[in-house]
């Protein structure tokens, strides 16, 4: 019983030993007992080996599946909203969801229409913050030069690109009314102002072509005519930068390119508004 007791707490068994002879020796059933328990052991150990290995190997799965999907959806965003370098104006760029009405008629005639004083001003708010002083780090990042500003902090002048396209827009609608808006033009005047018109149209053209919109615009029958004709059936969407933010960064940052003093030629002096 001695031997039967030493061998159970070497070998770690909870069972209780056998009935044995007076020479301490272990019946056979007992050791028959002993030994499938041992096995037991051995083989629920191993089990427990592969559990733990299944679900290690899952997890290892469930991260790399992670991974793949983040790259895919960072890759998609980077294909829906490319990256077109750096802009001192990033951190006012957000989005927002505009419908655009395709039916023909304007919204607003606050932009449109007859020359009026109340548009001229619209138009004249509308670009009064095109300008802002953009530091000399700015300027490397952005591989460029500018016109240096007069103000002991080493700026320059620049302007954000919306601001430009907008002027573009003004200057054609400037065109469309040329006779209210560059009355008695010479032939110089009136070929220079052409100029400028056609500029501003190719450029406003090779833009929107540059964006592409892709958003899908559906049709109806016009019914109000005596042969079929097809119009516009309601909005198109679009996913927009929301160009108030933009306003407002632009306003806050805003330098006025005609204080006097700010910007010098090197030769020619001044620059003034004419």
């Amino acid at each position: 019983m001695f031997v039967c007791n030493l061998q159970r707490r070497l070998n770690g068994y909870s069972e209780v030993c056998g009935q044995g002879d007076d020479n301490g020796h272990v019946s056979e059933p007992f050791l028959k007992e002993t030994s499938d328990q041992h096995a037991k052991q051995i083989m629920n150990k191993i089990s427990l080996g592969r559990t733990t290995q299944f679900i290690v190997l899952h997890l290892g799965l469930i991260m790399v599946y992670t991974f793949v999907l983040g790259v895919v959806v960072h890759s998609s965003r980077r294909m829906k909203e490319p990256s077109f370098g750096y802009s001192p104006a990033e951190s006012a760029i957000h989005y927002t969801t505009i419908a655009f009405d395709q039916g023909g008629q304007p919204r607003s005639a606050i932009l449109t229409g007859d020359p009026t004083p109340e548009n001229d001003k619209a138009w004249d708010e509308l670009l009064e913050y095109g300008s802002f002083a953009v530091s000399n780090d700015d300027l490397r990042k952005l591989n460029m030069t500018s016109v240096p500003i007069q103000d002991g902090a080493g700026q320059s002048l620049a302007q954000l690109g919306v601001f430009h396209d907008l002027h573009c827009m003004k200057r054609i609608r400037q065109w469309a009314h040329r006779d209210y808006y560059f009355p008695n033009m010479s032939e110089a005047e009136h070929k220079a102002q052409t100029s400028h018109a056609d500029h501003c149209f190719e450029y406003l053209v090779d833009l929107l072509k540059c964006r592409g919109s892709v958003s899908v615009t559906g049709f109806r029958w016009r019914e109000d005519v005596d042969r079929p004709m097809l119009i516009p059936n309601g909005d198109t969407i679009e996913e927009c930068r929301n160009f108030g933010d933009i306003y407002e960064w632009a306003e806050q940052n805003f330098v006025d390119a005609f204080t006097p003093g700010l910007l010098i030629h090197p030769t020619l002096g001044p620059f003034v508004q004419e």
